[in-house]
């Protein structure tokens, strides 16, 4: 529904009055992802401190993404990627 919507001409709007800015995706990440790890981890058995704790880290991740994009300094927009990049990070390693 996310990638229609920004097809359609919907789900986003202009950063730094110049760049498109797709934030349908970042909502479709925020629903989705969460969800396709609560049933990897349902299926591995992970318990349920593990769980949350790897949930959070992905809304984390998804979250420093959005804050990068619309970021309009070059440093804050590293920040923000490292940040989310640290996030994927503890998203693997649990």
């Amino acid at each position: 529904v996310a990638y229609f919507a920004m097809l359609s001409g919907q789900g986003w709007i202009v950063v730094a009055g110049c760049r498109q800015f797709f934030y349908a995706r970042y909502i479709d990440w925020a629903i989705t992802t969460p969800l396709l790890l609560l049933d990897l981890a349902l299926l591995a058995g992970v318990d349920t401190v593990t769980i949350i704790s790897i949930i959070g880290a992905d809304l984390l991740m998804v979250f420093g993404g959005f804050m990068g994009a619309v970021s309009t300094l070059t440093a804050v927009k590293w920040f923000w990627f490292m940040f989310a990049l640290a996030m994927g990070a503890l998203v693997l390693v649990a």
